[in-house]
């Protein structure tokens, strides 16, 4: 894909897992479809992935597993509190959904500490 590509199918799953908490806003980061809390992003479509924001050790136990990579946005240049989460299927983001608001949950409550 193209810088700026996203899956539209991996998108309408995230809408519909996320735009029903009234919490969580929908912008656009880079040109990738992401959603914020607080003014703050806690996840972005990018390419056919979801990445999303955790602490640092957490996201290091999650790329211990498959699925789970730490988010380069540029070759060489990862994110320790960025993991992109991959699914053949975009509904099987839907099994996601206590990782996402474990996610949503991690940037909330650090905007709210600042």
């Amino acid at each position: 894909m193209a810088w700026g590509d996203y899956s539209a199918r991996v998108k309408e799953v995230l809408d519909d897992m996320l735009l029903g908490d009234p919490e969580v806003e929908p912008r656009k980061a880079f040109g990738y479809p992401s959603y914020s809390v607080n003014g703050k992003m806690f996840a972005c479509v990018y390419g056919d992935g979801v990445s999303i924001k955790l602490p640092a050790e957490r996201a290091a136990e999650l790329v211990e597993g498959e699925g789970y990579a730490l988010f380069e946005p540029m070759e060489g240049r990862k994110m320790r509190e960025w993991v992109v989460v991959s699914h053949a299927d975009p509904e099987e983001f839907r099994a996601d959904a206590d990782l996402l608001k474990e996610s949503l949950d991690y940037v909330y409550h650090a905007s709210k500490s600042k």
